[in-house]
């Protein structure tokens, strides 16, 4: 048997050893495997991973400010609007936020396209979200690229938060952005799915209550 048989015969026995371990399809491990997690602590971390192994939500650019906006909104109670694509990424970002704001006792405006609306908000849509009260609109998985939608809340008085991962054109919308992909972003992964953006920006907003959120400490080690 040459070399390489023999290697994919023990490649085939560590992905069986791998999805029996931890009893996923070998198939899963595969693709683990091919992403470079191919040893059981690896494989463990990435299954089974708590907050404390992520990046922060504050390496984006704009995310500190976006916290203070949303705060304002909430102590102000100010109408907050959601805007979302209707694809999966959009709608999973969307019902993600609704539970952020509906664990916090807040009732925000949806909004996401329908039947045969064409991808990204538009100015009827922020009429909508205007004739409802919305002082503040967050996007999610979409808004990079709306640079004249944006403008146009933008002059009715509507803030708003893009969170989105999607390539931004020449410029980017007047609005807080908060996305991997955006110039000036900050953050190290780039690859984030829409939804993983919308959770940095909930698990940001989270954060912000926390007693040590924006103080500073002084360590001494001994």
């Amino acid at each position: 048997m040459g070399n390489e048989n023999i290697l994919a015969v023990h490649e085939n026995r560590t992905l069986d050893d791998h999805a029996t371990l931890f009893g996923i399809n070998t198939v899963i491990t595969g693709i683990l495997h091919s992403r470079g997690y191919d040893t059981p602590e690896a494989i463990d971390a990435f299954l089974h991973g708590s907050l404390a192994d992520m990046h922060s939500p504050f390496l984006f650019g704009g995310m500190r400010q976006a916290v203070a906006r949303m705060r304002r909104a909430i102590d102000d109670r100010e109408r907050i609007g959601i805007f979302a694509d209707s694809d999966l990424d959009g709608i999973s970002s969307l019902a993600l936020m609704h539970y952020l704001f509906s664990r916090m006792k807040i009732e925000p405006f949806l909004r996401y396209l329908r039947d045969d609306e064409n991808y990204g908000i538009t100015m009827d849509i922020i009429d909508e979200f205007r004739d409802n009260g919305v002082t503040l609109i967050i996007t999610v998985d979409s808004g990079t690229r709306d640079v004249s939608e944006i403008a146009y809340a933008r002059s009715l008085g509507i803030d708003v938060i893009v969170t989105d991962h999607h390539e931004q054109d020449r410029e980017l919308p007047d609005a807080i952005v908060i996305n991997p992909k955006a110039a000036g972003s900050g953050y190290p992964f780039k690859n984030l799915a829409g939804v993983g953006v919308a959770f940095k920006l909930a698990h940001a907003i989270l954060m912000s209550y926390l007693p040590s959120y924006n103080r500073l400490f002084m360590i001494i080690a001994g």
